[in-house]
């Protein structure tokens, strides 16, 4: 019995995955600050989903702060939009 058990958690722990895993399947964002709405996006990777964050023109240059707070929380480097 003790041996089952050990063996259902294992297969449990395994089929779980990484937590990186977890964080690529929630590259997504739907920004809204005063009515100005930077619409639902959502990327493939960390690196494309920083990129967006800093996308004026993607985002319709709305919620500059919550990107800027996002892009800080999730990403390297300095904050730059273009």
């Amino acid at each position: 019995m003790k041996k089952m058990i050990l063996l259902l958690m294992a297969f449990g722990f395994s089929a779980c995955g990484t937590g990186d895993d977890a964080a690529l399947t929630n590259l997504k964002y739907d920004f809204t600050y005063n009515d100005c709405k930077t619409g639902s996006h959502s990327f493939s990777s960390v690196d494309e989903y920083c990129k967006g964050l800093q996308n004026d023109e993607l985002n319709h240059g709305c919620a500059y702060f919550l990107r800027e707070r996002e892009f800080k929380s999730r990403c390297q480097g300095q904050f730059t939009t273009f």
